[in-house]
């Protein structure tokens, strides 16, 4: 049994491991972690997910002199005789427990080892759980010698882990900060938000996944998998297509960003040597274009129009102005693309939700209609469709993501 820890919008980190492993095989443990029923997970495959680990063990107790007890007994026994130094850092998720009582079950521990004549090195927080970049930073989970402890405290049980790794976020910002061609003016997908949405929509059928599960018969016998990006604007979704093996293939309607794709992607082979590759790119206008390719690819995935950056919620004149005007524009595309894609395809598109003065979003009117645009909105069993928004605090404009599938009687 694994243990992902969710990030700051578990629902989306939820989608994201639905979409690979099925929502029978997840158990959600509140907003911060889900069990998952599977031998192997890769922390680098997902985006929304800060960390992952191995249970070890299950406590029918949420009081924490037991669990620290358990603790204590589990990890000296394991590592009374190991050679060289060891790294050790402690992550609570839930049950309250303060930093000082963590850091003195860690103490104790290191105290025994010591007598032992095993060296120790605490991690030292100021938090109950770790970050993932003091994680990452210290290597924790990538090593027998540099472990992480992951406890979850969950209504009167607690489970625990060793971890894995975490987020890779020296990686991802090198992907994000380091590519040749980048603008800020059109806005910036972040690559692990890309990452996500290439998960939710193409699911397990992705190389990177046959992989993990040493599925090498598809790697051997299949053709790479296709992606569409219509709207690729800098290459972000293209590059981590790529990345998960995919032949990656894009359009914008501006020839510069198709010419900063191809540099950022020209860059990548060079930086990543990705498994993927760069399919076709051209300029094309994603609400009336015939991609020659389309009948064979296997998802789309892309951020659409986003509408008109705000500072403040605007006023409700204008907010309709735009919105109208989204919900034309991707309303267009969808039911272009829905002639040209095969039934039963799967995509993962954004598309803009407006954060309103009450705290609540206005949503595209085309999120009522889409039957009417040739799709059925992907039902999940761990989470509610409504909540997959990707969004900032103090930010207006938000990404909402919409899992659809094609479906059936759409005309040519």
């Amino acid at each position: 049994m694994k243990i992902a820890i969710l990030g700051r919008q578990p629902a989306i980190g939820i989608a994201e491991l639905e979409s690979i492993y099925g929502g029978e095989n997840i158990q959600v443990l509140g907003r911060e972690a889900c069990l998952i029923d599977t031998p192997k997970i890769n922390i680098s495959h997902f985006g929304s997910i800060l960390k992952v680990g191995q249970i070890v063990q299950e406590i029918s107790s949420s009081d924490w002199r037991t669990i620290s007890e358990k603790i204590i007994d589990i990890f000296v026994r394991d590592f009374r005789n190991a050679n060289g130094k060891i790294t050790l850092g402690v992550s609570v998720y839930g049950g309250k427990i303060s930093p000082l009582e963590i850091q003195k079950t860690a103490s104790i521990i290191k105290n025994k080892l010591k007598n032992s004549g095993t060296s120790l090195r605490t991690v030292p927080a100021s938090t109950a759980a770790l970050s993932t970049a003091v994680s990452h930073n210290n290597k924790l989970g990538l090593s027998d010698k540099k472990i992480e402890l992951i406890v979850i405290i969950r209504k009167g049980n607690t489970y625990l882990a060793v971890s894995e790794g975490a987020q890779n976020i020296t990686a991802y910002a090198k992907r994000d900060q380091n590519r040749p061609k980048r603008d800020a003016f059109i806005g910036m997908l972040p690559p692990k938000l890309a990452q996500t949405m290439i998960n939710l929509g193409a699911g397990a059928e992705q190389p990177q996944i046959w992989l993990q599960n040493h599925q090498f018969d598809k790697i051997d016998n299949q053709p790479k998998p296709q992606l569409l990006d219509p709207f690729c604007g800098t290459g972000t979704v293209l590059q981590e297509a790529a990345l998960k093996g995919f032949v990656a293939h894009g359009s914008d309607l501006n020839p510069k960003m198709v010419d900063y794709s191809r540099e950022n992607l020209k860059w990548l082979e060079t930086a990543f040597h990705p498994h993927g590759q760069l399919g076709t790119l051209e300029t094309a206008d994603a609400t009336d274009y015939t991609w020659n390719f389309a009948s064979g690819l296997n998802t789309v995935v892309c951020e659409t129009y986003l509408g008109q950056p705000f500072s403040a919620p605007p006023s409700d004149q204008k907010l309709n102005e735009v919105r109208e005007n989204c919900n034309r524009i991707i309303s267009n595309f969808l039911k272009n693309l829905a002639t040209q894609i095969p039934e039963g395809t799967q995509i993962c598109i954004a598309v803009p939700a407006w954060k309103q003065k009450n705290g609540h979003f206005s949503h595209l009117p085309l999120i009522d209609f889409l039957s009417e645009l040739g799709y059925n909105r992907k039902e999940f069993l761990r989470v509610k469709p409504h909540d997959l928004i990707y969004y900032r605090e103090n930010q207006v404009v938000a990404r909402e993501l919409l899992v659809l599938i094609r479906s059936k009687n759409v005309k040519s």
